[in-house]
C-alpha cells in the first residue's frame, strides 16, 4: 500500500512540476491579471501590511482567510508566485486526501484507480497551477468529505467553516448535509458540528462586529451573486448586473451604490445584501416560465464539457502549459464514468452518501446562481470517485451482459447532453479578452519592478479597479512599505 501511494505521489510531483515550468514562462506567474480575484489578494496583502488585520476602513467583500494567507505569502517574497508554490503542495495533500477517501468508502484498488485518475484531469492539474483560492477550496473539501466519512463532527464542522469563508456556495451544500443527519436523527454529531463550524468562523462574525456589519458569518454578497444570475436577459453564466462592474469591487461598492440610489438611503450591508435578494426574486416572480426555462439551461451548461473562465481561461493557458492539454480526462469523461460507476454502485450496493449529496444537490444550488468553472470543480470529486470504482469493477459487470448494456446506454446518454453545443457565442470572445489580460499584466509587471506607482494607478483604474489606487496615493508612504513588506521585488 505505502508503495503504491509513493508511486502515485511521485507521479503527481512530477506532473505538477512539469506544469510549473512550462507555466513559469508566462506573466501570470509572478503578477496579478489587473482585473482579476489574484489582483484583490495582492491588494488585500498589502492592505493589511497598512491598515493591520482588521484591513482599516475597508469594508469586507471577500474571503478573510485567504486574504490573511496571502498576506502571510508576502513576507516568503512575491506572493503570487508563493500562493502557486502553495498550491502545488495542496495538489500533493489532495491527492493523498482523495487516495484516502477512497480507501475509506470503497477499497484500496479502487483508490488507486481515483489516484491515477485525479492526475489525469485536466481541470485539477490547471487550478492547482493558478495562484487563486480554488486550489484550497478543493483541498478542504476532499478534507471535509474525508472528516464526514470518518464521523469525525468537530473537525468536519472546523473545515466547513472554513470552506464556507473561502466560496460561500458551500453554505448551500453544508446545509442538505445537516438535513441528511436530521433525518437520520444523529442530533449529537449536528450540535458538535456546528458548535466547531462557529468556532471556525468566530473571527470573521468579531470582525463584523467590529465594522458594524452585525452578526454575519460572510461576506454579504450573496445577493448581488443571486442577482446577476437572474436577471432579466440572464444567460446561465456571468453577466454583468447593469451599473456594476464585473469585478469583487463592483459587487460591493457599485451594488452598494445601486441599492442605496433606489433606496434614497444609506443602507448597511446587509440591507444591500438583502436588497438584491429581493430584486433577484422578484425578476423571477414576474416571470416564472423564463425562471423555470433559464433555471433547466442552467442546468444543462452546468453538465457541459466546456470549463467556462472565470478569471483565467483552461483552453487559453493549455495552449502555453502542454501537459494539461495532454491529460486525457474532461468533464465529459468524468461525466461518463462517473455515471456508469454509480449505476455500478447501486447494484453492487455499494453507494456512499457523502458522494451523492454532492451528486444531486450540489449543481441544483448552483444553478440558482450562474454557472462557471472553478465553482464546479468540486463536481469533480464525486464523479472520480464513482469512475475509479466503475474501473475498479468493470470486469465484474462485464459478467452481467444485460445490467452492462443499459448503463453504458445511460452513461453514453450524459455524455450526449454534455457535449451540446451551447456555449458556442461564449467562447470566440475569450481569445480577445485574453489577449488585454496579457498586454496588461505584462505592463503591470513591468511597472511593480521598477516601482512606478502613478502606472501601476493608471493601469488599475484602466481594469475598473480604482479602489486599488487609493493603497499608492501617498507615494512615500508606500515606498516605505514597499521597503519594508518587500513589494518592490514583486
Amino acid at each position: 500500500m505505502n508503495r503504491d501511494l509513493l508511486t502515485i505521489v511521485g507521479a503527481g510531483i512530477g506532473i505538477w512540476l512539469v506544469a510549473l515550468i512550462q507555466w513559469s514562462h508566462q506573466p501570470f506567474f509572478s503578477t496579478p491579471i489587473p482585473d482579476s480575484d489574484t489582483a484583490l489578494y495582492w491588494f488585500l496583502a498589502k492592505a493589511i501590511g497598512k491598515y493591520g488585520i482588521t484591513f482599516g476602513s475597508l469594508p469586507i467583500f471577500f474571503s478573510v482567510y485567504y486574504a490573511y494567507l496571502y498576506f502571510l505569502f508576502s513576507f516568503l517574497g512575491n506572493p503570487v508566485k508563493v500562493a502557486i508554490f502553495f498550491n502545488g503542495i495542496l495538489y500533493i495533500c489532495s491527492l493523498v486526501g482523495f487516495v484516502l477517501l477512497l480507501k475509506r468508502i470503497f477499497n484500496w484498488q479502487t483508490a488507486k484507480i481515483g489516484g491515477i485518475l485525479f492526475l489525469l484531469t485536466k481541470a485539477l492539474l490547471f487550478y492547482y497551477i493558478l495562484p487563486i483560492k480554488t486550489a484550497l477550496y478543493l483541498t478542504f473539501f476532499i478534507l471535509f468529505l474525508l472528516l464526514i466519512t470518518s464521523e469525525k463532527s468537530f473537525f468536519s464542522g472546523l473545515v466547513a467553516g472554513i470552506l464556507s469563508n473561502i466560496e460561500g456556495i458551500f453554505l448551500g451544500l453544508l446545509i442538505i448535509y445537516l438535513f441528511f443527519f436530521l433525518l437520520q436523527r444523529r442530533f449529537r454529531f449536528i450540535l458538535s458540528l456546528l458548535i466547531s463550524f462557529t468556532l471556525s468562523l468566530s473571527p470573521i462574525i468579531l470582525l463584523n462586529l467590529h465594522k458594524g456589519n452585525g452578526f454575519s458569518i460572510s461576506s454579504q454578497t450573496s445577493g448581488i451573486h443571486f442577482f446577476i444570475g437572474n436577471q432579466q436577459g440572464a444567460t446561465g453564466v456571468y453577466k454583468r448586473a447593469p451599473g456594476v462592474r464585473p469585478n469583487a469591487f463592483g459587487h460591493y461598492y457599485d451594488a452598494k451604490r445601486v441599492a442605496e440610489r433606489e433606496g434614497g438611503k444609506k443602507l448597511t450591508n446587509k440591507e444591500v445584501n438583502a436588497y438584491w435578494w429581493k430584486r433577484g426574486i422578484k425578476t423571477i416572480t414576474e416571470n416564472p416560465l423564463s425562471f423555470i426555462k433559464l433555471y433547466f439551461k442552467k442546468l444543462l451548461i452546468f453538465f457541459n464539457n466546456y470549463e467556462i473562465p472565470n478569471n483565467y481561461n483552461l483552453y487559453l493557458i493549455a495552449k502555453k502549459v502542454w501537459i494539461i492539454g495532454l491529460l486525457p480526462i474532461n468533464f465529459s469523461v468524468a461525466l461518463f464514468i462517473g455515471t456508469l460507476g454509480f449505476l455500478i454502485a447501486t447494484k453492487s450496493g455499494q453507494r456512499n452518501y457523502t458522494l451523492d449529496i454532492v451528486l444531486f444537490t450540489f449543481p441544483l444550488i448552483l444553478a440558482l446562481f450562474f454557472i462557471t468553472s472553478r465553482y464546479r470543480v468540486i463536481y469533480y470529486i464525486p464523479l472520480l470517485s464513482y469512475g475509479a470504482l466503475a474501473l475498479n469493477l468493470l470486469h465484474q459487470i462485464c459478467k452481467d451482459k444485460v445490467f452492462l448494456k443499459k448503463a453504458l446506454i445511460i452513461s453514453t446518454l450524459t455524455l450526449s447532453v454534455s457535449s451540446l453545443p451551447l456555449l458556442e457565442t461564449i467562447r470566440a470572445g475569450y481569445c480577445r479578452v485574453f489577449k488585454w489580460k496579457t498586454i496588461s499584466t505584462i505592463q503591470l509587471r513591468k511597472a511593480i519592478k521598477n516601482n512606478e506607482v502613478e502606472r501601476i494607478r493608471r493601469i488599475f483604474s484602466k481594469a475598473k479597479m480604482q479602489e486599488i489606487n487609493q493603497l499608492f496615493t501617498y507615494k512615500k508612504e508606500v515606498k516605505q512599505n514597499d521597503r519594508k513588506r518587500g513589494w518592490k521585488r514583486h
